[in-house]
């Protein structure tokens, strides 16, 4: 069975940037040579930070950070590992023991951060950070662009998807922006990755508000009724970037850019953090998530399923309605959609 199960998982050949390599030395060194470019430093130029304003934590919020760990703490990490990464009895051995315990104190530096990065990064960035939600940034967008479909103007947005985010962090901008903030690659299975990934966007959020203050872009005005306006530039969730720009002249040889930048040219309505964006309210899209929900959610109540089909013996209006009136009490998602988007506007 040994055996077999090496034929199964033996690999005769791996394709590396288009070469096939057969030999165990050359396989060697095309993933040491792979590795070695991909993550190693680039002496290309890079955007200083010394005129950028960061926020500064309080004294008595940066002390809190450097003070030894109490029992406490460890305990409540402790408890909020995964089962799989708690560690047993049988791991406390030497070698073990180094693992288990870099993992814990590390749960303890998580829990110890994320109460301190929302006071250090803008409010334009929505992921990792408490009382800010992925729905935030979606809703945010989504107004900003019915704004400006509302008033007929010409605008831009720009997508961003950083490659290998985690992968590609610049220890340098880490340690100095953390130090301006007053408190290297990164691993995406520490628990300390998202936080420390957050302080390294907000260097990139700092950089497209000079760039707005130089001039050189401009962001949507969003406003209300009552003649309340915002200025709105970015959103940032993890490494999902939305630029909203001013489109005030038309570029020719626009396909040639796209080429030269590596991306694309797209059209409302689009999708933004896997949601609609820019969809008329009315259409058919934006309603279809929902019904499907209500389907799934009848099929459940008359014990149906994907490969049962079996009758709805109540209209599901009557369903919706309250209690006290005979019915089930199940909220509509649509009139609880509308209801959400009348409470937003």
């Amino acid at each position: 069975m040994a055996n077999a199960r090496a034929r199964k998982n033996f690999l005769s050949k791996v394709n590396i940037n288009g070469n096939s390599l057969t030999s165990a030395e050359d396989i060697k060194d095309g993933v040491c040579r792979t590795y070695r470019t991909l993550l190693a430093e680039t002496d290309d130029w890079r955007p200083r930070m010394g005129n950028l304003q960061f926020r500064v934590l309080g004294s008595e919020r940066a002390t809190s950070l450097e003070e030894p760990f109490s029992e406490k703490e460890v305990f409540e990490a402790l408890c909020n590992l995964s089962r799989d990464k708690v560690p047993e009895l049988k791991d406390f051995r030497p070698i073990s023991l180094v693992g288990s315990l870099y993992k814990l104190l590390a749960k303890v530096l998580a829990n110890r951060l994320k109460q301190a990065v929302g006071e250090v990064v803008s409010e334009y960035q929505h992921a990792f950070i408490q009382n800010r939600q992925i729905l935030d940034a979606a809703l945010i967008a989504n107004e900003a662009v019915d704004s400006r479909l509302k008033v007929n103007i010409p605008r831009l947005i720009l997508k961003l998807d950083i490659e290998k985010a985690f992968d590609h962090v610049n220890w340098d901008c880490l340690v100095s922006v953390m130090s301006k903030m007053g408190t290297r690659g990164l691993r995406q299975e520490d628990p300390l990755f998202p936080y420390l990934f957050l302080l390294v966007m907000e260097v990139l959020s700092q950089l497209f508000f000079r760039a707005r203050s130089e001039g050189f872009i401009e962001g949507f005005k969003v406003g209300n009724t009552n003649g309340i306006e915002m200025d709105l530039l970015h959103l940032l969730f993890a490494d999902d970037t939305l630029l909203f720009c001013k489109a005030n002249r038309r570029v020719d040889y626009l396909e040639n850019i796209v080429s030269v930048l590596g991306c694309r040219i797209g059209k409302l309505p689009s999708s933004y953090l896997g949601l609609p964006l820019g969809a008329p309210f009315k259409s058919s899209r934006v309603w279809e998530v929902c019904v499907r929900l209500e389907n799934i959610q009848r099929d459940f109540l008359w014990g149906g399923g994907a490969l049962k089909k079996k009758p709805h013996l109540v209209n599901w209006s009557a369903v919706c309605i309250d209690m006290r009136q005979g019915g089930l009490g199940i909220c509509s998602l649509v009139a609880l959609n509308k209801a959400l988007l009348g409470k937003w506007n």
